[in-house]
Protein backbone atom coordinates (compact mmCIF):
# COMPACT_ATOMS: atom_id res chain seq x y z
CA UNK A 1 0.00 0.00 0.00
CA UNK A 2 1.24 2.92 -1.05
CA UNK A 3 2.36 5.62 1.79
CA UNK A 4 -0.08 8.95 1.84
CA UNK A 5 1.65 12.27 0.81
CA UNK A 6 1.51 14.67 3.74
CA UNK A 7 -0.15 17.46 3.51
CA UNK A 8 2.66 20.34 4.21
CA UNK A 9 4.73 18.85 1.21
CA UNK A 10 3.00 21.47 -1.08
CA UNK A 11 2.96 24.38 0.75
CA UNK A 12 6.80 23.92 2.18
CA UNK A 13 7.99 23.51 -1.62
CA UNK A 14 5.59 26.42 -2.78
CA UNK A 15 7.04 28.68 0.16
CA UNK A 16 10.49 27.68 -0.46
CA UNK A 17 10.23 28.75 -4.46
CA UNK A 18 8.57 31.81 -3.54
CA UNK A 19 12.29 33.02 -1.39
CA UNK A 20 13.89 31.79 -4.53
CA UNK A 21 15.95 28.85 -2.43
CA UNK A 22 17.19 25.79 -3.04
CA UNK A 23 16.08 22.68 -1.11
CA UNK A 24 20.20 23.11 0.39
CA UNK A 25 19.73 26.50 1.34
CA UNK A 26 16.51 26.44 3.01
CA UNK A 27 18.11 23.36 4.89
CA UNK A 28 20.74 25.96 6.01
CA UNK A 29 18.77 28.62 6.86
CA UNK A 30 16.23 26.54 9.44
CA UNK A 31 18.70 24.78 10.88
CA UNK A 32 17.34 21.48 9.13
CA UNK A 33 18.94 18.70 7.22
CA UNK A 34 18.74 18.21 3.49
CA UNK A 35 17.37 14.88 3.32
CA UNK A 36 13.85 16.43 6.06
CA UNK A 37 13.52 18.85 3.42
CA UNK A 38 13.21 16.32 0.24
CA UNK A 39 11.39 14.06 2.63
CA UNK A 40 8.43 17.39 3.77
CA UNK A 41 8.29 18.19 -0.24
CA UNK A 42 8.20 15.13 -1.12
CA UNK A 43 5.28 13.72 1.17
CA UNK A 44 7.16 10.99 2.70
CA UNK A 45 6.79 12.59 6.21
CA UNK A 46 5.41 16.23 8.16
CA UNK A 47 7.69 17.77 9.78
CA UNK A 48 8.21 17.12 13.60
CA UNK A 49 7.53 19.87 16.03
CA UNK A 50 11.15 21.16 15.82
CA UNK A 51 10.71 21.35 12.41
CA UNK A 52 7.56 23.10 12.29
CA UNK A 53 8.61 25.68 14.82
CA UNK A 54 11.92 26.47 12.38
CA UNK A 55 10.12 26.63 9.02
CA UNK A 56 7.07 28.80 10.88
CA UNK A 57 9.57 31.23 12.24
CA UNK A 58 11.65 31.64 8.77
CA UNK A 59 8.68 31.57 6.42
CA UNK A 60 6.75 33.93 8.86
CA UNK A 61 3.12 31.14 8.47
CA UNK A 62 1.06 30.20 11.08
CA UNK A 63 1.37 25.77 11.04
CA UNK A 64 -1.94 25.57 10.33
CA UNK A 65 -1.15 26.89 6.90
CA UNK A 66 2.09 25.38 6.90
CA UNK A 67 -0.06 21.66 7.37
CA UNK A 68 -2.15 22.62 4.34
CA UNK A 69 -5.07 22.84 6.95
CA UNK A 70 -6.60 26.44 5.89
CA UNK A 71 -5.56 29.08 3.78
CA UNK A 72 -5.93 31.68 5.61
CA UNK A 73 -3.94 33.45 8.77
CA UNK A 74 -1.27 33.75 6.90
CA UNK A 75 1.74 36.34 7.50
CA UNK A 76 2.56 39.43 5.51
CA UNK A 77 6.03 37.77 4.85
CA UNK A 78 4.01 35.12 2.36
CA UNK A 79 3.25 38.37 -0.01
CA UNK A 80 6.55 40.19 1.10
CA UNK A 81 9.24 37.36 0.97
CA UNK A 82 11.81 40.25 2.15
CA UNK A 83 10.93 40.65 5.30
CA UNK A 84 12.67 37.85 6.84
CA UNK A 85 15.42 37.73 4.98
CA UNK A 86 18.52 38.77 7.28
CA UNK A 87 20.74 41.27 6.21
CA UNK A 88 23.82 40.36 4.69
CA UNK A 89 25.53 42.20 7.17
CA UNK A 90 24.00 39.89 9.95
CA UNK A 91 24.45 36.61 7.85
CA UNK A 92 28.62 37.59 7.39
CA UNK A 93 28.54 37.99 11.31
CA UNK A 94 26.96 34.73 12.35
CA UNK A 95 29.35 33.20 10.03
CA UNK A 96 32.36 34.55 11.87
CA UNK A 97 34.01 33.08 14.86
CA UNK A 98 34.35 33.85 18.28
CA UNK A 99 37.27 35.92 17.78
CA UNK A 100 35.86 37.68 14.91
CA UNK A 101 32.76 38.60 17.18
CA UNK A 102 34.08 40.14 19.72
CA UNK A 103 36.84 41.86 17.16
CA UNK A 104 33.51 43.85 15.44
CA UNK A 105 31.63 44.55 19.11
CA UNK A 106 35.03 46.05 20.10
CA UNK A 107 35.14 48.22 17.09
CA UNK A 108 31.39 48.41 17.61
CA UNK A 109 32.25 50.16 20.88
CA UNK A 110 34.87 51.95 19.43
CA UNK A 111 32.72 53.73 16.83
CA UNK A 112 29.52 54.12 19.16
CA UNK A 113 32.03 56.21 21.76
CA UNK A 114 33.16 58.11 18.58
CA UNK A 115 29.74 59.30 17.56
CA UNK A 116 28.60 59.95 20.60
CA UNK A 117 31.88 62.49 21.38
CA UNK A 118 30.96 63.84 17.62
CA UNK A 119 27.24 64.76 18.84
CA UNK A 120 28.24 66.09 22.39
CA UNK A 121 30.48 68.36 20.17
CA UNK A 122 27.49 69.22 17.87
CA UNK A 123 25.53 70.10 20.35
CA UNK A 124 27.53 72.12 22.59
CA UNK A 125 27.76 76.09 21.71
CA UNK A 126 30.55 78.31 22.71
CA UNK A 127 29.68 81.54 22.80
CA UNK A 128 32.80 83.55 21.65
CA UNK A 129 31.70 86.42 22.55
CA UNK A 130 31.02 85.94 26.36
CA UNK A 131 32.21 88.50 28.99
CA UNK A 132 30.88 88.75 32.36
CA UNK A 133 29.43 91.91 33.93
CA UNK A 134 29.06 93.45 37.35
CA UNK A 135 25.87 93.38 38.22
CA UNK A 136 24.81 95.67 41.30
CA UNK A 137 22.77 94.62 43.89
CA UNK A 138 20.87 98.02 44.48
CA UNK A 139 19.17 100.07 42.39
CA UNK A 140 19.23 103.20 41.38
CA UNK A 141 16.16 105.44 41.84
CA UNK A 142 14.54 106.76 39.21
CA UNK A 143 11.61 108.55 42.19
CA UNK A 144 12.67 111.08 44.98
CA UNK A 145 16.40 108.95 45.99
CA UNK A 146 17.11 105.45 47.30
CA UNK A 147 19.77 105.35 50.45
CA UNK A 148 22.92 103.08 49.29
CA UNK A 149 24.02 101.02 51.57
CA UNK A 150 27.69 98.99 51.14
CA UNK A 151 28.24 98.84 47.54
CA UNK A 152 27.43 95.11 46.20
CA UNK A 153 28.06 93.64 42.77
CA UNK A 154 27.64 90.48 41.15
CA UNK A 155 29.27 88.71 37.77
CA UNK A 156 27.47 87.02 35.49
CA UNK A 157 28.32 85.98 31.49
CA UNK A 158 26.73 88.11 29.21
CA UNK A 159 27.06 88.70 25.43
CA UNK A 160 29.41 90.40 24.47
CA UNK A 161 28.27 93.62 21.85
CA UNK A 162 28.69 97.31 21.97
CA UNK A 163 27.05 98.45 25.11
CA UNK A 164 27.78 95.81 27.37
CA UNK A 165 31.80 96.15 26.35
CA UNK A 166 31.70 99.57 27.23
CA UNK A 167 29.34 99.19 30.27
CA UNK A 168 31.74 99.00 33.58
CA UNK A 169 28.52 98.06 35.40
CA UNK A 170 24.88 97.54 35.19
CA UNK A 171 22.26 98.85 37.94
CA UNK A 172 18.57 98.04 38.22
CA UNK A 173 16.20 101.06 37.71
CA UNK A 174 13.41 101.93 40.74
CA UNK A 175 10.76 104.57 40.28
CA UNK A 176 9.46 105.99 37.27
CA UNK A 177 10.57 109.42 37.02
CA UNK A 178 12.68 108.75 33.86
CA UNK A 179 9.92 107.61 31.90
CA UNK A 180 9.68 107.24 29.16
CA UNK A 181 13.31 106.26 28.46
CA UNK A 182 13.75 104.38 31.55
CA UNK A 183 10.96 102.28 33.04
CA UNK A 184 10.66 100.66 36.60
CA UNK A 185 12.91 97.29 36.76
CA UNK A 186 15.10 98.14 33.59
CA UNK A 187 18.76 97.32 34.00
CA UNK A 188 20.91 100.50 32.69
CA UNK A 189 24.07 100.28 31.86
CA UNK A 190 26.52 102.39 33.33
CA UNK A 191 30.86 103.63 32.50
CA UNK A 192 32.93 106.20 33.40
CA UNK A 193 32.93 107.95 30.22
CA UNK A 194 32.91 111.51 30.89
CA UNK A 195 29.53 113.38 32.20
CA UNK A 196 28.54 116.66 30.90
CA UNK A 197 25.40 118.41 31.10
CA UNK A 198 22.35 116.77 29.32
CA UNK A 199 24.03 113.34 29.67
CA UNK A 200 21.67 111.21 32.12
CA UNK A 201 24.46 109.56 35.19
CA UNK A 202 24.11 107.06 38.24
CA UNK A 203 24.44 109.91 40.85
CA UNK A 204 24.76 109.63 44.70
CA UNK A 205 24.02 113.18 47.26
CA UNK A 206 23.62 112.52 50.76
CA UNK A 207 24.14 108.86 51.13
CA UNK A 208 21.21 108.50 47.96
CA UNK A 209 21.30 107.34 44.75
CA UNK A 210 19.63 108.73 41.63
CA UNK A 211 19.53 108.39 37.97
CA UNK A 212 18.83 111.55 36.49
CA UNK A 213 19.64 113.84 33.84
CA UNK A 214 22.02 116.70 34.90
CA UNK A 215 21.09 119.67 34.60
CA UNK A 216 22.25 123.40 35.76
CA UNK A 217 22.90 122.72 39.27
CA UNK A 218 19.67 120.41 39.10
CA UNK A 219 19.23 116.87 38.70
CA UNK A 220 16.57 116.47 36.16
CA UNK A 221 13.45 113.86 35.74
CA UNK A 222 11.78 112.93 32.16
CA UNK A 223 8.27 112.42 33.48
CA UNK A 224 6.86 116.12 34.33
CA UNK A 225 5.40 114.65 37.68
CA UNK A 226 8.64 115.16 39.34
CA UNK A 227 10.24 118.02 39.98
CA UNK A 228 13.75 118.75 39.61
CA UNK A 229 16.14 117.71 42.87
CA UNK A 230 18.40 120.73 43.67
CA UNK A 231 22.55 119.68 43.66
CA UNK A 232 24.50 120.07 46.62
CA UNK A 233 27.87 119.69 48.02
CA UNK A 234 27.78 116.06 48.57
CA UNK A 235 26.81 115.04 44.99
CA UNK A 236 28.83 112.59 43.07
CA UNK A 237 28.32 111.17 39.49
CA UNK A 238 29.38 107.39 39.97
CA UNK A 239 29.14 106.78 35.79
CA UNK A 240 27.36 108.03 32.31
CA UNK A 241 24.35 106.04 31.60
CA UNK A 242 24.54 104.04 27.88
CA UNK A 243 21.87 101.97 27.30
CA UNK A 244 18.98 99.30 28.45
CA UNK A 245 20.96 96.02 29.06
CA UNK A 246 18.28 93.57 27.55
CA UNK A 247 17.98 90.18 29.29
CA UNK A 248 17.88 88.28 26.47
CA UNK A 249 21.45 89.20 27.02
CA UNK A 250 22.09 86.76 29.87
CA UNK A 251 23.75 83.26 29.10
Amino acid sequence: MDKPIAKSNNRVRELRLTYHLTQSELAEKTNLSYSSIVSYENGLRDPNARAMAALEKFFGVTGEYLLGLTDTNVSKARFFPEANKKSPLLEKYERLDQHGKELIAMILDKELERCTLNQLEDKFVEFPNEIYLKFSDQAGCAGNGIYLGPESFTEYPVVGNELTRRAAFAVPVAGDSMEPKFHNGDIVLVNFEPVESGDIALITMDGYGYIKKIGDQELLPLNPKYDPIPMDESVRVNGKIIGVFDPSWYI
